[in-house]
């Protein structure tokens, strides 16, 4: 049975899911600066992320595996293309494989509709930037941002397995 982060009623068990979604917060924050700065999100953030992630649920006692395959099997291959073209970064990509072992199936939908949400605003303000500072090797949107956008959205919402 999956049980959400709004529903916790034991003291312990919402302390430990409190604090393990503040280290994941935090660790998105970490993404999000590097990717604004850098313009290139780390694999070692990346993996932070998805053992922060996996090891949440896990100590939970939330048994989805099969429900968490169904969201990768959906998810891979419109990523993979996306990549492919040269539409998504790579670190962008691993952020979001690294992040839904937490999100059930059921906020997949939710989840790429902010961060889609998010990443059109963020686009226009690198618009705007690269116009004023007439620089174009700033061009790209650091996606990074959008993606944990979207996850603190999720969270706000209580729509997590953590």
């Amino acid at each position: 049975m999956l049980y959400y982060a709004r529903d916790r009623l034991a003291t312990g068990k919402r302390r430990r899911t409190c604090s393990m979604i503040y280290i994941l917060m935090m660790l998105l924050l970490a993404v999000s600066y590097c990717d604004l700065r850098n313009r290139l999100i780390s694999n070692k953030l990346n993996l932070l992320v998805f053992l922060v992630a996996a090891a949440s649920v896990a100590r939970n006692g939330d048994t989805f595996w099969i429900e968490l395959g169904f969201s990768y099997a959906i998810i891979m291959p419109p990523l993979i293309v996306l990549f492919s073209v040269g539409i998504v970064g790579g670190g962008d990509v691993k952020l979001i494989f690294a992040l839904l072992p937490v999100m059930p199936l059921h906020a997949l939908l939710n989840f790429f509709l902010n961060m889609a949400l998010l990443g059109a605003v963020l686009a226009i303000f690198v618009i705007i930037y690269t116009n004023r500072t007439s620089s174009k090797n700033d061009n790209t949107v650091p996606y990074g941002v959008a993606i944990s956008g979207a996850f603190f959205i999720l969270a706000a919402q209580g729509k997590l397995l953590i």
